[in-house]
């Protein structure tokens, strides 16, 4: 079962209903930048269906609107890599931040699935790209919040400890990241007291 490891979003820009992931009952409306960053190395295959219902369902959390100007976006990055993958193919964006829910969810529907060649994990890596793609793309009012769902540790590119400084570079930035697990998932779960330093730009 999914658990909520740390979360301490103080929501400056999201309305009241924004405050679980996803959202129950009700749409989320406030203006932020959601980035679901997901686990899909080969430990997560017996995972993916239920996985993929998920996105779809936190995608459908969202009051995506494209003719609203404060409308909430969303964009989905997953984690796969192997041996011989470099740091920058061991994340991938499934789809940037929009919102588009139907593109969205198309983008989950093709998803590739958990490859025995693609078993390791670099949560880094996906915090890292998570990061990029907030400089690129995020827009100045809006709260930057990530989502991190994995089984396990990581086991590739500075272990946990590389895992620990990505997520404390976010936080500094401005953001606030929730971890969820699938399983144990003790040490790489993004450290509390959560901080936010300054604004990511």
């Amino acid at each position: 079962m999914m658990a909520f490891l740390a979360a301490g979003l103080s929501l400056a820009y999201v309305d009241e209903r924004c405050g679980q992931i996803p959202p129950n009952r009700e749409q989320c409306t406030g203006m932020l930048e959601f980035i679901l960053v997901v686990d899909n190395s080969w430990s997560m295959r017996e995972h993916y269906e239920g996985i993929s219902e998920f996105m779809r369902l936190v995608t459908d959390s969202f009051e995506l609107d494209a003719q609203r100007q404060f409308s909430p976006r969303v964009s989905i990055i997953t984690l796969s890599g192997g041996y011989q993958d470099s740091k920058t193919q061991h994340a991938q964006v499934l789809h940037p931040l929009s919102d588009d829910a139907d593109s969205i969810k198309r983008a989950i529907d093709g998803r590739p699935a958990p490859s025995r060649d693609k078993g390791y994990t670099c949560i880094s890596c996906g915090l890292d790209l998570a990061a990029s793609l907030l400089r690129s793309m995020k827009r100045r009012e809006a709260k930057p919040i990530i989502a991190l769902l994995t089984d396990g540790e990581q086991t590739v590119w500075g272990l946990n400890h590389a895992a620990m400084e990505s997520s404390d570079e976010l936080k500094n930035a401005g953001a606030e990241i929730v971890a969820m697990s699938l399983g144990t998932f003790p040490r790489a779960a993004p450290r509390v007291p959560w901080r936010s330093e300054g604004p990511l730009s």
